[in-house]
């Protein structure tokens, strides 16, 4: 996983730091309260992501370091999130990968079945339902030359 996150250095806000994890704790909460009553747990790592895992799912964010139209256009942003994201499905187990947008566009209300007892197969189904088909690649999504993000734009990539 580090030669993903070396990769992804230049987009670090304070580039000199590493990422540290933590819990997302909520006042009067606890991680375990979290999973018990919400079925979600919540994680923050400063200024680069946060993470929500539920009992079937784990959702991924950049905060406000690499942004969608950067994921889908930049190829050093584009290839070290992936290598990330294949890395963190591999150690849950996961045979695939769904990248959608945070917001702004309808593939990312998918994140609401974190709070449901859904898994990825579930996401893909919900996705294609409302979203329509998958992008053939993460570039299909904002080809070279568009102006606009493709609103219902998502894309799967499988996990060797």
């Amino acid at each position: 996983m580090q030669p993903c996150l070396s990769v992804l250095q230049e987009y670090w806000i304070s580039k000199d730091q590493p990422i540290k994890w933590r819990w997302a704790i909520r006042e009067g909460h606890s991680p375990y309260k979290d999973l018990q009553n919400h079925g979600v747990i919540y994680l923050d790592a400063e200024e680069m992501f946060w993470a929500r895992v539920s009992r079937h799912l784990f959702y991924l964010a950049c905060c406000s370091s690499i942004r969608w139209w950067q994921f889908l256009r930049e190829p050093v942003a584009n290839e070290g999130l992936r290598c990330l994201c294949r890395n963190l499905a591999k150690a849950f187990d996961s045979d695939l990968v769904i990248y959608v947008p945070d917001s702004g566009g309808r593939p990312g209300s998918v994140s609401d079945l974190l709070y449901s007892e859904a898994g990825i197969q579930d996401a893909v189904t919900w996705l294609q339902t409302n979203c329509g088909p998958p992008a053939h690649t993460s570039y299909d999504i904002f080809p070279e030359g568009a102006d606009v993000v493709n609103e219902n734009g998502y894309f799967i990539e499988p996990v060797p």
